[in-house]
């Protein structure tokens, strides 16, 4: 699901912000900005409410980026609206996966500094003596 996949810490399971991210109503601050689009609902919400439309929609964007369109003709022939929504799903994969890019960089960062860090073993002290000798 794309809104877990960019709000990774939305869980509807147990939640105790419901009021906070605008689950029930719109939040105080805005939940969510892609662009201009700015969200004062919690995203994981719409895929709640209506799942299958969802999964048509990601559904159909797959078969869009294969080259399959749900009207006849190109890109240029499709409803605007359903163009819009490829290309925000674009975008959104896209600022995902460049967060992911982010994340991967600071615990990569944090496990070097974290190892560096760490106290050194001292070497084993190597000695002439032979045992038995």
């Amino acid at each position: 699901m794309l809104a877990s996949q960019l709000l990774p810490d939305r869980t509807c399971v147990g939640c105790t912000r419901q009021v906070e991210w605008g689950c029930e109503s719109d939040a105080a601050l805005p939940q969510f900005q892609l662009d201009d689009e700015v969200l004062y609902r919690c995203p994981v919400r719409g895929f709640l409410e209506d799942p299958n439309g969802f999964n048509h929609l990601f559904s159909a964007y797959r078969w869009a980026k294969n080259g399959h369109f749900p009207d006849p003709g190109t890109w240029l022939d499709q409803p605007s609206g359903f163009m819009e929504a490829i290309d925000l799903i674009d975008r959104a994969l896209e600022e995902a996966s460049e967060e992911d890019k982010r994340r991967q960089k600071y615990r990569q960062a944090a496990a070097a500094a974290a190892s560096a860090a760490a106290p050194k073993k001292p070497a084993a002290a190597h000695s002439n003596y032979v045992k038995g000798q």
